[in-house]
């Protein structure tokens, strides 16, 4: 429950499943003093620091109450403020949105966290067989020269800017909203340059071709082993949504020889039940392309029994950045 109706990213929802948690949880805290309730996760705080909140609910609702946090608005104004900026719409129209962006009150937030969680990072874990290594020790990242299209496309977008730079102050507040919209299509042309307007030609040396190519290449070479690739893009469909990166990656993909059953957006997996048996089919090694945004892909999924590369388009935080 909380107040904070017009913050950005407070998922309000509630669930069957996350109720029932929390009665287990409190029955038994309640039968051994408060003790005996264990959560593991790799990522405890992939979004926002809520994600902290609700795991001491759950597990040290003591601390929260010691902390003098046990509310979930009085945590929120505790250690953290939020700002309001300008941000597109489904419908390309402007709105104010507020959203958490600074922690407070640092120091005091840490105490809290090291009262109630026990922190692993990987150079503790020298202990654990098996745990992977990056191949070379170190983040592949794949350099694609720009095209000629690419080129006149950002050097009409840095003229835009240009012009924006030198708009009067009131006009320039008026118009608050041009550096963002430049930086998100500069981000969608980077990639591919479809993903801004879905009539431009499919440019062979875009990074969606080069990331198809290395992909076909591991599948190949890896077909004794049936090892899985993993592709992650946060951008993947132009606003008329006549390109979608994933299927034209997925279609070029099969054009070269690889199935289509072995090929899988987990966009298409609407259910719980549906994810599950596709995580199973990843890791029995029945699909061996499983793509996504980091929001879908990256938390919660265990297909990690014969993954063997992770490509991820506009960042480096992966085996094989784009």
């Amino acid at each position: 429950m909380t107040k904070m109706d017009n913050v950005k990213g407070l998922d309000r929802g509630s669930s069957q499943r996350s109720f029932q948690m929390l009665m287990k949880a409190r029955l038994v805290q309640a039968k051994t003093g408060g003790k005996n309730v264990v959560m593991a996760t790799g990522t405890p705080i992939s979004n926002t620091l809520t994600e902290m909140w609700t795991m001491f609910r759950y597990t040290r609702p003591d601390l929260l109450r010691e902390f003098g946090v046990e509310q979930f608005d009085d945590f929120a104004t505790t250690f953290a403020t939020t700002s309001v900026s300008q941000e597109e719409t489904a419908t390309g129209e402007w709105k104010d949105v507020e959203r958490f962006n600074k922690y407070v009150n640092g120091p005091e937030l840490l105490t809290l966290w090291r009262s109630g969680a026990d922190v692993a990072i990987t150079e503790d874990l020298t202990g654990i067989k098996g745990l992977p290594k990056l191949k070379g020790g170190k983040i592949q990242e794949v350099s694609v020269e720009r095209s000629e299209a690419l080129s006149n496309y950002i050097e009409a977008l840095r003229q835009e800017r240009l012009a924006w730079d030198a708009l009067p102050g009131a006009e320039k507040r008026e118009q608050s909203h041009v550096p963002l919209t430049i930086y998100g299509r500069a981000k969608q042309a980077a990639i591919d340059l479809r993903l801004v307007d879905s009539t431009l030609a499919d440019e062979p040396g875009s990074k969606a071709n080069t990331a198809v190519q290395n992909i076909f290449e591991r599948w190949q070479e890896h077909q004794d082993t049936k090892a899985a690739q993993i592709v992650f893009s946060n951008t993947f469909q132009s606003k008329d949504k006549k390109f979608n990166l994933f299927r034209d990656i997925r279609d070029k993909l099969v054009e070269r020889g690889i199935p289509e059953q072995e090929i899988a957006v987990i966009h298409d997996y609407k259910t719980d039940e549906a994810r599950k048996k596709l995580f199973d089919a990843v890791n029995r090694g029945d699909v061996r392309v499983l793509m996504g945004t980091t929001e879908k892909l990256g938390v919660g999924v265990n297909v990690q029994e014969r993954l063997l590369t992770a490509h991820h388009f506009g960042r480096a935080a992966t085996a094989h950045g784009f």
